[in-house]
Order: structure tokens, then sequence, then C-alpha cells
């Protein structure tokens, strides 16, 4: 039976019951959790289970490997994200249709000994898209079905000028999780889609939110993200 594969970004250690272990994979050493649950899900925490891996330090090969070797066809991925849009509000869901890398120092290409040109439309699996935004308004979320995400390095955040710089690029909310995570899942095959959770403003509007602030809200909303994710592994699953 296949599973699902869940990268959790921050506020999702203890999601799912099960034993953290360590796999080696061709690209490195990653931890991952075998979750106890049905439909089966392997949980990659994205920042390690101690949350001490920063963004742009991620290994984002590793991971894509280790929920190969697990036989996964379908990931869903979670990050804290801050919004461009004033649609948007705090605590919403995005579900992203597009993406606009502007990290400059990380991995590129999931098998680098391949040099190959990987079509980039529909980068977000649209038939997975269309189960998790019903799936997520079946849960009570605010959903926005459509947004263009801009990847950042990090770990630091956009100043002011750069914030009003992505609106012009027609950015929507930013990330520093999602590339080149997506890219290498589909350059793997998979079928990938990704929950941008709406937890900051963008720097030329309000400060940000410490790290305790983003926990705590996400405390509030753990059992609503574990059913989603639950409710999702159901239908792609088989």
């Amino acid at each position: 039976m296949h599973k699902l594969g869940f990268i959790g970004g921050t506020g999702t250690i203890g999601l799912f019951p099960g034993v953290p272990t360590e796999i080696d994979t061709l690209y490195g050493r990653i931890e991952i959790l075998l979750a106890k649950t049905e439909p089966r899900i392997v949980y990659v925490p994205r920042h390690g289970f101690r949350q001490q891996i920063p963004p742009n330090e991620v290994n984002y090969r590793a991971i894509i490997d280790a929920l190969l070797y697990h036989g996964v066809k379908h990931i869903v991925s979670t990050t804290i994200a801050t919004r461009l849009k004033e649609e948007y509000g705090i605590g919403d869901i995005v579900v992203p249709h597009d993406i606009i890398d502007l990290t400059s120092n990380r991995q590129q290409g999931f098998d680098p000994s391949k040099k190959i040109f990987v079509d980039m439309r529909n980068v977000f699996s649209e038939e997975l898209r269309r189960i998790l935004i019903e799936k997520a308004r079946e849960t009570g979320f605010t959903v926005h079905d459509r947004g263009v995400v801009i990847v950042i390095d990090g770990p630091r955040f956009e100043t002011p000028a750069e914030a009003k710089m992505y609106r012009m690029l027609g950015g929507d909310l930013i990330s520093m999780s999602l590339a080149p995570e997506a890219f290498m899942a589909k350059e793997a095959g998979l079928e990938y889609v990704a929950i941008a959770i709406i937890l900051n403003d963008p720097a030329d509007k309000a400060p940000k939110k410490s790290r305790e602030e983003i926990i705590g809200a996400m405390e509030k909303i753990r059992d609503k993200i574990r059913d989603l994710i639950l409710k999702v592994a159901k239908e792609v699953v088989k």
C-alpha cells in the first residue's frame, strides 16, 4: 500500500503517533517518523525533530529520497507564511498554485548526476490541490484556493522594501521553505501540494511575530491540521 508523505514545518512536531528514527539516503541522513495512522503517513520534520535546522540549510534532496524509498507518491507540505495580500487573514490557509523562487544558496535539482529539463507547469499538483481545498473547507479553515508564493532563503525576514518589490513581482505570500522542495518533488515524479499557514504580516505593514507567538498560534490549530492531513490521506492513499 502506498503512503502519504507529509513534510511538516514549524509547529508540526508530535502531530502523529510513532517513533522518530533516522535513515540514510543517497544524499545524507534524515529524520523521519512512520506514523501509526490509517492510512499510513511518512512524516518528515523539515527542520528536524529538535527544530534545529534553519530553512536555508534543509537537505531537500534527502527528504525527497527518503519519501521515495518509503513508497510515497503524494506529498502534503506545510509552511508558515507571510501575507502580501490584505485579503489573506491571519490564521487563513493558502493553497498556492504557482511559485517564484528567489533563493540563491540552495540545492538545485533532485538528482545532481542528471542534467534534465523539467516542465514546471503545475508544479503544485492540480488534483491534489483540489482535494486539499475541499478537505480544508470541510475541516473549518478559511481557505484561499490560489496564490503565488515567493520563496526566500531566510532565516532573516524580508525588509520593507523587499516586501514592496515582491508585490510588484506578482507575489501573494512569502515562504522560506517551498523551494527547491516543490521542484524536486516534481522532478521525482511525485504529486505535491502545500498548505501555507498565514501567521505573519509583511515588513512594510507591521512588526513580525516572535517564534514563541508563531508556536502559540500553531498550537491553536494543531488538531485541525492533523485532521486535514488525515482527510487528504484517505482520499489519495489506495
